[in-house]
């Protein structure tokens, strides 16, 4: 147990130091391979959404209304 905690400490410590073991990383934590981009895409999507419903559904509905 103590071996492979080490060994992952290890592993979160190798993105400070290059981009390969960057890689490295995503490959040990499927989490942190998909979250990264998803999280990405997720953040602006949202904010997309958010940006629509607040921006341009009232004028949506007022132009349903007035016709």
């Amino acid at each position: 147990d103590a071996k492979s905690m080490k060994e992952e400490a290890t592993v979160w410590e190798l993105p400070f130091y290059s981009p390969r073991e960057v890689r490295t990383l995503y490959y040990s934590s499927p989490f942190l391979r998909i979250s990264p981009p998803f999280l990405l895409f997720f953040v602006l999507f949202v904010s997309f959404v958010v940006y629509s419903s607040a921006e341009a559904q009232p004028p949506r509905a007022q132009a349903e209304t007035a016709e």
